[in-house]
Parts: C-alpha cells; structure tokens; sequence
C-alpha cells in the first residue's frame, strides 16, 4: 500500500526519464558521438535497466509495508515497458530516426534485468523499505 507520494525520492527516476526521452528524441545527426559508439542494443538495455531500477527503488521508499515493494516493482516494470514502447512509437515522427521492434525488445530486456536486482535488494534491505 503507497501511503503518502514523496516526490523527493521520485527525482532521479523522473530526470532519467527525461534524459532517455531527449536522447530517444533527438534527430540523429543530433546525438552526441560518443552514444553512437556504445552498442545500440546495449545502450537501450542498460538506458531501461536504469530506468526500471531508479523507479522501483524511488517506489519502494514509498510505502511502509514489505508487500507494497512487491507492487512499486511491479509498477516499475510497467512503467518503464510503456515508456521504451511509447519511445520506439514516437521516433517514427523524428526525423533521421525509425522505431524499431528489436529496440523495443532491447528496452523490455533491460527493464526485466531489472527485476531480480530490486527484489534482491528488497529482501537484503527491508529496513530500507519497510520504516
């Protein structure tokens, strides 16, 4: 059960998600060099690992009991899945720029990845999600 929002511990979760949306955005001739260097594949997974992971631990510092970590996470997932699928659905108005279904199957990997980090976390340190 979420009791009360803090948005204080949303903050790196909401500028991640700006920052993927400007990169996910930009014209290509826009995109700094150095990304392109970076593994295409491997830079929407990690982008969304992050994503998930900033978002199911600012959700979990949310709540009070241990089941509602369970449901921050689960959100998490949701989440982060709609945004790398909204993102690939947008680059076709960008131009230089084409979604992708192997990007989006590149962004759900990364969220999934995910998972089994935050769970562990959870069970390693409920005292951090559960005052």
């Amino acid at each position: 059960m979420l009791k009360v929002f803090a948005v204080r511990e949303m903050i790196p979760s909401l500028v991640w998600t700006v920052l993927v949306s400007i990169g996910s955005l930009l014209p290509k001739h826009n995109v700094p060099q150095q990304f392109l260097q970076l593994s295409d594949k491997l830079l929407h997974v990690l982008m969304y690992f992050i994503l998930s992971f900033l978002v199911g631990i600012g959700l979990s510092k949310q709540n009070k009991y241990p089941e509602a970590s369970v449901k921050a996470i689960a959100i998490a997932v949701i989440y982060s899945a709609f945004v790398g699928i909204l993102m690939e659905g947008l680059q076709t108005f960008v131009p230089g720029r084409y979604g992708d279904w192997i990007d989006v199957v590149a962004n759900l990997l990364g969220v999934l990845v995910a998972v089994p980090l935050l769970f562990w976390i959870r069970s390693r340190c409920r005292s951090e999600f559960v005052d």
